[in-house]
């Protein structure tokens, strides 16, 4: 045990309460047991600001100034005295830290330190426990039996307190889950990803040179599955590269709910975007594990995608109107995508399937984050009731995730459009960043191949906004092939087209209140259950160019 009189203060934003649904274990932790925990670390003191999304602005391809990783690292990353004295002070307290590349420290910004419960707590001068599932739990995702965790801030050294801005992985609860819809075994009338790409205008070329990063926090696929499906679509198979991210892995089998959504997201991204290459990232679904799982993709030099599909996420608020997430965490997360925004990276998240309810049984409306954030595109769902005649017919999905965050203000480019008008919250009034975006099919219709143990294959119809997501990230991958570049953050360019023919304005008065969650309706313009609307694939190339 560290025995030092240096005095510790709370980190700003890294409060947390009990969730509901869980109380203190009585019985005491092993404090020999092992943790591993991300340090975030400041940009180097010198840095210029990041920009603001919020305040972005339309831009055309030859305005566009797209940084590549190795040089954003030299201007935005961590400083190696920075980096040292953080080394320093986890070795004081018995923490280990990997050999990891000083270069690689200073890109993703972060120090991964690894010890005993003893050694962290005291470190970060916390209180660790085991809480045990008492009932419904509002974490967003599946339920839990017990978890390793804390109550309100972490602390840390006087000394430290400019460099060190989160620290994660104090914290084992999950958060999140995927937004896909499953039901039982597909009948042939059924709409294939690239049937819906073609009826709405895919460019029919390939994606060659482009990677699409999946992020993943749980389950895995089987390649067999993978090319029996792209052999039943008449496709060659994808090239596939896995990421491990704090030790997870391509683990089919171990959740079939999670299974189905990472071999949907592979299905659908790949057999829309020929020639691309899928490169998916394996994480806990913990803040810890979204947090090393975007900065592992943004930071990518060996695979490099270009766009970022994120078919997972969670309320931002819990039951008790407090932050799911920690506001650091939220605050890290959001400065990994203005880096996105920086290297020409488009990032994609799915709004939910649950309607406003978002898995929060409290009869307030909530929006899913990552999708609220003005970092992303979010991807609200469409549906059909005759696939022969899509997209004709197609309307709103009235399970479709939508609505008025709580967290971010409304954008620049959300305020100033004519055809845009953010309604105001149907919990407290205010006007804030409205989700969705924009909006695909979503309803289940599409057909993928799922391996039940290791011999039954049965055929599945899946969709949710998790289809929608991977759906438009093959698009813009197509696009970047097309130009022979990167798009990169297109949030204002969508938003200076709206009411245009680009998009096709669901308008159908439908609802996306849920399970006794008061909701919001789709009407003409921008609206909080399809956004601006279906994007024409053809007239949104043209209009990047």
């Amino acid at each position: 045990m560290h025995e030092s009189s240096e005095v510790h203060v709370p980190l700003p934003g890294s409060e947390l309460s009990q969730p509901p649904g869980f109380e203190r274990d009585t019985k005491p932790l092993n404090q020999d047991e092992e943790l591993s925990v991300t340090i975030w670390l400041r940009r180097r003191p010198d840095a210029p600001p990041l920009p603001d999304l919020s305040c972005a602005e339309p831009s055309p391809k030859t305005a566009r100034h797209i940084m590549e990783r190795e040089e954003f690292a030299k201007l935005f990353g961590a400083s190696e005295a920075d980096i040292r004295k953080v080394v320093e002070f986890a070795a004081s307290y018995g923490l280990h830290t990997p050999e990891v590349a000083d270069d690689d420290r200073i890109a993703r910004r972060s120090v991964v330190v690894r010890g005993s419960i003893a050694n962290l707590s005291a470190a970060f001068g916390v209180e660790l426990a085991r809480y045990v599932a008492t009932g419904k739990q509002d974490n967003g995702g599946d339920d839990v039996n017990w978890y390793i965790g804390r109550t309100g801030p972490v602390y840390v050294p006087v000394g430290l307190q400019e460099i060190i801005t989160g620290v994660f992985g104090l914290d084992t609860r999950p958060i999140g889950e995927p937004a896909s819809d499953t039901v039982s075994a597909a009948t042939t009338d059924v709409l294939t990803p690239p049937q819906i790409a073609h009826r709405h205008h895919f460019p029919n070329s390939t994606a060659d040179g482009q990677a699409i990063g999946l992020l993943e926090f749980g389950g895995g696929y089987f390649r067999a599955d993978i090319d029996a499906y792209f052999a039943r679509l008449g496709l060659p198979a994808p090239a596939i590269t896995d990421v491990s991210v704090n030790g997870a892995t391509n683990a089919p089998g171990t959740n079939a709910h999670y299974d189905k959504e990472v071999t949907l997201d592979i299905d659908v991204a790949g057999s829309v975007a020929p020639k691309a290459k899928i490169v998916v990232y394996f994480a806990p679904h913990t803040e810890q594990g979204w947090i090393d799982a975007i900065t592992r993709a943004v930071n990518d030099i060996n695979n490099r995608p270009s766009v970022l599909s994120i078919s997972w996420g969670a309320p931002e608020l819990q039951r008790s109107n407090t932050l799911l997430w920690t506001r650091v965490g939220i605050e890290t997360i959001h400065e990994l995508f203005q880096a996105a925004a920086c290297l020409g990276i488009t990032v994609l998240a799915a709004t939910g399937d649950r309607g406003t309810q978002c898995n929060i049984i409290d009869l307030r409306a909530h929006v899913l984050y990552p999708a609220s954030d003005p970092g992303v595109i979010a991807c609200g769902g469409t549906a059909t009731l005759d696939a022969a005649n899509f997209p004709a017919n197609e309307q709103t999905w009235e399970q479709t995730g939508g609505g008025v965050s709580e967290v971010f203000d409304l954008p620049l480019w959300q305020r100033t459009q004519p055809h845009v008008e953010i309604p105001r919250s149907v919990n407290n009034g205010a006007v804030m960043r409205g989700v969705p975006d924009i909006a695909g099919y979503a309803a289940p219709g599409c057909v993928f191949i799922y391996k039940f143990g290791t011999v039954n294959r049965e055929d599945y119809s899946a969709g949710g906004t998790s289809l929608t997501t991977p759906l438009y990230a093959g698009l813009i991958a197509l696009i970047n092939a097309l130009i022979g570049g990167r798009v990169g953050y297109i949030n204002a360019n969508l938003y200076a087209l709206a009411g245009s023919s680009l998009f096709c304005d669901m308008a159908d008065y439908r609802w996306n209140a849920y399970a006794g969650a008061p909701g919001y309706v789709s009407r003409p313009g921008w609206d909080a259950c399809t956004g601006l609307g279906v994007v024409d694939g053809i007239a949104l190339s043209q209009a990047l160019v």
